[in-house]
């Protein structure tokens, strides 16, 4: 799930002078990659939102501190991480719950019987989505950040630690820890990432259908069948699972216009 943020250099320029067309190109490029790092950084989606929101006016207004040292999308995701590292009072540099209450979670509700019905494609990959971004809150900010951007997102070490603003070998040890922390709690835990486990989507969907977790889909289509990612799972090496469980989920989607929000922010204000 290579993410790229793929903006030109004249983009760059054409927005440094307050043209219009060019600021919404600008945002057009970086909301999609930016709104993915921040759903997996946040629980809470309309958080993910307006932090996205946050992140995007930081860039627009820092612009001109761009010196093209390093690629455009490295500081962009640099100005990003730090948007996403201060939001809300830095509500989001800690674990969000613990293990224990991961794995607490898990079990309650857990249906001994249910039907793993294709019709429920939809909801079950929602499930599942739900799921794998809880898990990433077990982890601290610093932590869940070298996880999502180096095992996730798949940035080069290199990229990464200039994003983080950390040394090569500081990327490293933390995305080491955070996959050994991830791995094993799947591991122990999930249907789609090992065979015996117990803990499987549609013996979730009853009660994340109570909680509110999964909405109907309305005509959308399943990104991926779980029973095929189960098996294409199997076939990999155990350390290469926990990567792959979670570089099938498709890209989050927000809700929000940012380029609407922003232009409209823009023009009624002085920040241009």
């Amino acid at each position: 799930m290579r993410t790229r943020i793929e903006v030109s250099r004249e983009t760059i320029e054409r927005a440094l002078t307050g043209e219009a067309g060019a600021v919404a190109e600008l945002v057009r490029g970086l909301q999609g990659p930016f709104f993915g790092l921040a759903r997996r950084m946040m629980l809470d989606p309309t958080d993910a939102e307006d932090a996205t929101q946050e992140a995007l006016l930081r860039v627009l207004t820092r612009l001109a501190q761009y010196r093209g040292d390093a690629q455009f999308s490295t500081w962009a995701f640099r100005v990003a991480a730090n948007a996403f590292l201060d939001f809300r009072g830095q509500r989001y540099r800690n674990p969000m719950l613990s293990l224990e209450q991961f794995h607490e979670d898990l079990m309650l509700g857990l249906e001994p019987i249910a039907p793993e019905r294709a019709d429920d494609a939809v909801l079950l990959e929602q499930v599942k989505l739900g799921c794998g971004m809880a898990l990433l809150g077990v982890l601290d900010a610093d932590h869940r950040l070298s996880y999502i951007l180096g095992e996730i997102l798949e940035l080069e070490g290199e990229e990464a630690a200039q994003v983080l603003e950390v040394p090569p070998a500081t990327f490293r040890k933390r995305l080491s820890r955070a996959r050994d922390r991830v791995r094993t709690a799947l591991e122990s835990t999930c249907g789609v990432v090992a065979e015996g486990n117990s803990c499987r989507c549609h013996r979730r969907l009853s009660r994340a259908k109570e909680l509110g977790r999964v909405s109907e889909p309305g005509g959308a289509r399943a990104s991926v069948s779980l029973p095929v990612l189960r098996e294409q799972i199997a076939k990999l090496d155990a350390l290469a699972r926990a990567a792959a469980f979670y570089r099938a989920d498709p890209a989050p989607t927000p809700r929000r216009d940012f380029v609407e929000v922003l232009t409209e922010l823009l023009r009624t204000s002085n920040l241009q």
